[in-house]
């Protein structure tokens, strides 16, 4: 019932009230409608006692893959003091890195320091993929979790959380598998630690130890000896890690080849692809791409190897993931680094301007008179 007052403008000091029955009901208040945004709780850190050490090799096994890199010859991208940029490409490196003037007369007299040449620390040198593996049983043994002997972990190209989950199954919860995760991290640090240490012998009859045997980071078969004959031939030599500097410097040092590489690529150097750190490399040695040859021991090594115009000589037998017959784009391939010699070094760049795809002079026969007539009737 609502009360209204009916009158008129005229006589509006006397109306009077009078009551009526309103049509519509008065609206009813309603609730304000309110939209909350539903946000997953942050998960903790699993612990905040691990080492930098091991938050590195936690972001290293982490993170995906390095692409191969200089598909259509790309290289680096150059920045003046003007700020204009210029691209550096795997053509215009061979380019500028030719040798020229006294340089080329010493390389007359003596080819074999003309020409460079990269190693693959983490294939060639270094068995870290043993290393990896070693991480996993330990973490695995410490935990009384089944781990497959047989489980190629090193091919998933993910994480180490969703091996954990998706792979082994040890768990479903992302907080466990994350902390599974950290311990992982923990145990591969301490592995890359003892590269190139030596393990104490047996012991013998008597009791006491015998001599020290090689340690789990002992240089690869014929590496020593191929560095060594590198060395006395003056062929300048570089060294190329997915690792950081200061783990790469000490396994050199406890295997006594750190006076060996003249060129050290890391982690540090912070490049995109496989190709670039072939491409650094090169740069650092003073040699074009297309006089360096790549010792290497997966295939992706050896494709970023060609699109860098770089000659790759593949080891196989390195890894069971890749068997010979994975290795067959190689310019060479060999069972061990002991079976070659510098003259089969050499013998990798005798074709050179002979082979598929090279820039070659065509000789004409016609005189040089001849040759500029033709030249002005173009014209």
């Amino acid at each position: 019932m609502q009360q209204t007052m009916l009158c008129s403008g005229r006589f509006a000091s006397g109306c009077q009230p009078r009551s009526v029955h309103s049509r519509r009901a008065a609206p009813k208040l309603r609730s304000p409608l309110v939209v909350r945004a539903h946000v997953e709780p942050a998960e903790e850190e699993p612990s905040t006692s691990y080492s930098p050490a091991a938050r590195r090799a936690h972001q290293l096994l982490s993170k995906p893959r390095a692409p191969i890199g200089a598909e259509y010859g790309e290289g680096f991208m150059q920045f003046r003091m003007g700020g204009e940029p210029r691209r550096l490409d795997v053509a215009a490196l061979n380019e500028q890195l030719k040798a020229g003037g006294a340089l080329r007369h010493r390389f007359i007299l003596k080819p074999d320091e003309a020409y460079g040449t990269v190693f693959d620390f983490d294939a060639i040198v270094a068995d870290t993929a043993a290393a990896y593996r070693r991480a996993w049983q330990r973490v695995a043994g410490q935990r009384g979790l089944p781990l497959p002997p047989h489980a190629r972990l090193s091919m998933h190209n993910t994480a180490p959380e969703r091996i954990i989950m998706d792979v082994l199954g040890w768990t479903r919860s992302m907080k466990e598998a994350r902390a599974i995760a950290f311990e992982l991290a923990e145990t591969y640090s301490a592995e890359l630690q003892r590269l190139g240490e030596a393990e104490p012998g047996p012991p013998g009859p008597d009791g006491v130890p015998t001599a020290p045997r090689l340690g789990p980071g002992e240089p690869r078969a014929g590496v020593r000896d191929w560095l060594a004959s590198l060395q006395t031939f003056g062929v300048p030599v570089a060294l190329v890690s997915a690792l950081d500097r200061p783990t790469v410097r000490r396994a050199l040092e406890r295997m006594h080849l750190h006076d060996h590489f003249s060129v050290l690529v890391t982690a540090e150097d912070e490049l995109e692809s496989v190709a670039q750190r072939y491409l650094s490399a090169a740069l650092q040695l003073n040699r074009p791409p297309n006089m360096c040859a790549v010792f290497a021991g997966t295939p992706d090594a050896i494709t970023a190897a060609h699109n860098c115009t770089m000659k790759a000589v593949a080891v196989a037998g390195l890894s069971p993931e890749y068997p010979a017959y994975k290795l067959r784009s190689a310019d060479v391939t060999v069972a061990r680094l002991s079976d070659l010699t510098v003259y089969n070094l050499r013998r990798l760049f005798a074709c050179a301007g002979d082979e598929f795809m090279d820039l070659r002079k065509q000789r004409s026969d016609d005189k040089p008179g001849n040759r500029r007539r033709v030249a002005s009737a173009m014209m």
